[in-house]
């Protein structure tokens, strides 16, 4: 009676839902319904039952990891004993409240013997199915509460014909039921709309489905904060709403989830307390890739409504619904403000922009009706069947044939690979043809024990977070090498896994790794095999090292030519040396910067070095050792002060040595010397204005081969060239030769047997030095 009481003190004040949101417009939009159309509400839900479960087998692809590995993995663990748990579930930042619901089904099954792989595989999507369609109908009667029967039967025809509901909506996310609670829960929330007795309104209802929202997904706070505010300012008695609802029944709630997370963890786990210190406190979530801020806005969001955007717009604005406006804003708003983002995450507010979109279409009726009217004098009473104009036909036909084929697509061809070939081993497991298998791909990129349903040996490549940052994980650690992340795997087999799952573009590439013996690569040239590795993008160059043990730790030739992150490039340049990388090419030709991480100058493999444009080399450590490099090639690479001769003092066999540019810039004094150098090629000629007077020092005992060209240094304080053979120089000035003294330069040259002066100038430069 007091609730009562209540809603007639609402619509007194002018302060209840559908009173400011289009009250009119239901009376309007109620009476343009057609005669035909399904009132009873059984009647609808079995309709959008039936259309689901459609739905539902016709998704075959894979979308995100969370699918299987956040809900059907936890389930068939809890049911059958055997399955795996993320690192979420070691940490506590997950509740066990949704994987229940699907164990429940795993367990019904197991008890009635029909947990055959294609029931595994099809039955928790079919369960979801059963949300989905529950979903459908509250939005229907949430619309129909709004804006009458017609909007709500639009509203309908909304949800079902967009590509993004199709795709996602029947999937096992959290985010999927999550959604299905958000649109019983505003259906029931007295701020929302006003009651009726078709629809009437209960608070406690609300409070109940928002309380299990944020139980499932801690992140539904965001639009149950919002909901929770809005009543707060229009219910007349505020200390009751609080007091005696939200706590009372977000307590239960709240201990409910607590007693069964303890119940599965073993100990007491705030889920919520821990998700939140992760996900926002320390932004965890950025770990696994971060969006511009306004991703949702300008992307995510507009590909999640398509062609429906135009639509929703529409009805926002001629609706004037404020609240459920706000509420998409609000929702849009506060994700923008995390780092990771995903279509997903904003999943619950995607309907209510589809009720918008129906709120347009049924005015656009509506109108059609009016003029049809307006127009004909003598209407029959007992049809209210209007022919639709060309308006509206071409409005629903671009949407169906824009939504249609995109959904059909994303749910039967983009990224179906993995989950038929896990279908494949599940089909082969059942009949014991498979022992173990090893998934040498991306973590998480296929279905698991929940797909495969056969408790044998499973491998895969494992991405937790690292504690210590910078560290890599078993994926980056694969792709930067391949064959060496396999080979310390195989080390440790006491037999090779009965099937091996891999990503490859390639059909040759596959059957070049399963057939060793038909290894044809190996049996190539060596000058072909480089010629080949050095046209390879970064990609294919490490997974070609999978095919041929002849390419590996031979040469990695990395050429950026497209914006990668420097981080990345970094990585890869870590993994390689710690691999034994023989030969290494990197240069790039974007405006990426590329500092070298100083683990390169202790790699002991390393024999030939080519540094190209872009590299930056900050600091040579005390430590540096290259035990192994021959051959230094260093094109316009820039150096702090004088790292370069840190750098050439760290190799202890180096025979020759390349630099174009001037690695010094503006330093006095400049040094070349290694012992064991027998080519030395500087062109370091600068067209800089030198203000300063610059001495060169070639200490370098074992040198046969020299090709320099400079300007005229004011000094050579040190030249040791005892076993030159043969010198081609390009000298120049910018300053009257008897202000330098070059006596030395011409003193080392005299054991020279071959003596190349590339021009007149600097023949005649030479001379007066002389």
């Amino acid at each position: 009676m007091s609730s009562q009481m209540e809603i007639r003190k609402r619509k007194t004040n002018g302060d209840g839902g559908a009173s400011d949101t289009g009250g009119n417009d239901r009376d309007l939009f109620s009476g343009s319904s057609k005669s035909g159309q399904i009132r009873s509400p059984s009647r609808i839900f079995f309709f959008c039952l039936a259309f689901r479960v459609v739905n539902a087998l016709l998704i075959q692809t894979y979308f995100n990891p969370d699918e299987h590995w956040q809900s059907l993995e936890v389930a068939h663990r809890t049911v059958f004993g055997y399955g795996y748990l993320t690192w979420e579930w070691k940490r506590g930042i997950r509740s066990y409240l949704h994987p229940m619901l699907f164990a429940f089904l795993y367990k019904v099954l197991d008890l009635t013997g029909l947990d055959t792989p294609y029931t595994m595989s099809k039955s928790p999507r079919i369960m979801q199915s059963i949300f989905s369609a529950l979903g459908d109908l509250y939005l229907y009667k949430l619309s129909d509460a709004l804006y009458g029967e017609n909007v709500a039967s639009w509203s309908l025809f909304c949800q079902m014909a967009n590509w993004f509901i199709f795709f996602c909506l029947n999937r096992t996310f959290s985010n999927c039921l999550e959604t299905v609670l958000t649109i019983m829960g505003l259906y029931y929330w007295p701020c929302i709309r006003d009651s009726s007795k078709a629809y009437p309104v209960n608070r406690k209802w609300g409070l109940v489905i928002a309380a299990l929202a944020c139980a499932i997904r801690p992140t539904s706070a965001i639009i149950w904060l919002y909901v929770g505010m809005l009543e707060l300012f229009l219910t007349c008695n505020k200390v009751k709403f609080i007091i005696l609802e939200v706590i009372p029944i977000g307590s239960l709630v709240l201990g409910f989830t607590c007693l069964l997370d303890r119940l599965m963890y073993g100990s007491w786990v705030i889920v919520p307390l821990n998700f939140l210190k992760f996900n926002f406190l320390s932004s965890g979530g950025d770990y696994y890739g971060t969006h511009p801020w306004h991703w949702y806005i300008t992307q995510g969001f507009l590909v999640m409504l398509f062609t429906f955007t135009p639509f929703s717009i529409a009805g926002i604005i001629k609706s004037k619904n404020q609240k459920l406006s706000v509420l998409i804003l609000w929702v849009l708003a506060l994700y923008s403000v995390l780092g990771h983002k995903e279509f997903r995450f904003v999943l619950p507010v995607l309907p209510i922009a589809l009720i918008f979109s129906g709120y347009a279409f049924a005015q656009m009726e509506a109108s059609d009706s009016s003029s049809s009217i307006a127009k004909k004098k003598q209407v029959p009473q007992k049809s209210h069947i209007f022919k639709w104009s060309p308006k509206l036909r071409l409005s629903v036909f671009f949407l169906l044939v824009t939504n249609i084929p995109m959904a059909l697509y994303m749910s039967l061809v983009h990224q179906r690979g993995t989950e038929t070939a896990m279908n494949y081993l599940s089909e082969e497991a059942y009949k014991e043809r498979v022992k173990s298998i090893l998934f040498l791909m991306p973590c998480h990129s296929t279905p698991y024990y929940s797909t495969l349903h056969h408790n044998i040996p499973m491998r895969f490549l494992d991405c937790t977070p690292s504690e210590e940052k910078g560290e890599l994980d078993e994926s980056d650690r694969f792709l930067m090498d391949p064959l060496g992340f396999a080979s310390d795997l195989a080390i440790h087999w006491s037999e090779p896994p009965s099937h091996i799952g891999l990503s490859l573009r390639e059909k040759g590439m596959l059957v070049g790794f399963e057939k060793k013996d038909m290894d044809r690569i190996s049996t190539l040239p060596n000058e072909i095999v480089s010629h080949i590795l050095f046209f390879l993008s970064i990609k294919e160059a490490a997974l070609t090292s999978l095919l041929s043990k002849r390419w590996r730790n031979r040469k990695f030739s990395l050429k950026v030519r497209q914006s990668v992150e420097s981080s990345h490039i970094i990585r890869w340049i870590i993994n390689l040396t710690s691999r034994g990388i023989v030969d290494l090419d990197l240069d790039t030709l974007t405006s990426k910067v590329i500092t070298l991480p100083s683990e390169i100058f202790t790699c002991k493999t390393i024999v030939k070095l080519k540094l190209g444009w872009g590299v930056v080399i900050a600091k040579v450590p005390e430590n540096a050792s290259l035990p192994s490099l021959k051959t230094l090639f260093l094109y316009c690479v820039r150096f702090s002060g004088r790292e370069v001769e840190t750098l050439i003092s760290a190799c202890h066999v180096l025979e020759e040595l390349t630099i174009f540019g001037d690695p010094w810039d503006l330093e006095q004094c400049r040094t070349v010397s290694c012992p064991t150098l027998e080519r030395l090629t500087l062109p370091c000629k600068s067209h800089k204005e030198v203000k300063v007077s610059r001495l060169l020092t070639f200490d370098t005992p074992s040198l046969a081969y020299l090709e320099y060209s400079d300007y005229v240094a004011d000094e050579y304080p040190i030249v040791n060239l005892g076993s030159l053979v043969e010198a081609k120089l390009t000298l120049d000035s910018k300053r009257p030769i008897s202000e330098s003294n070059p006596k030395n330069m011409i003193k080392g040259l005299r054991n020279v047997e071959i003596l190349n002066l590339s021009s007149l100038k600097t023949s005649r430069g030479f001379l007066l030095m002389c």
